[in-house]
């Protein structure tokens, strides 16, 4: 019996992980310069709708309720919305 081969394949398998992981090159994108509405529109818009009230491209595949979030200031503090 060969013992070899489960330390030859773990080898093989960690040698293609760093390979991997080498390969890819991963960049943060500066959003600082970016407005509240823009930053609104990239990231929350799609679930969240244009004029936020959950209703977005991407809500109707969710299996979650998207929150309207007009709604955040009755919500928390009882005031009107």
């Amino acid at each position: 019996m060969n013992t070899h081969v489960p330390h030859r394949f773990s080898s093989i398998i960690v040698a293609m992980i760093l390979l991997v992981l080498a390969s890819v090159s991963v960049h943060a994108r500066d959003f600082s310069g970016y407005t509240g509405v823009q930053l609104y529109k990239r990231f929350c818009s799609s679930c969240h709708g244009d004029q936020a009230r959950g209703n977005g491209t991407v809500a109707k595949s969710l299996k979650i309720e998207v929150p309207d979030l007009t709604r955040i200031a009755h919500v928390v503090s009882g005031a009107p919305s």
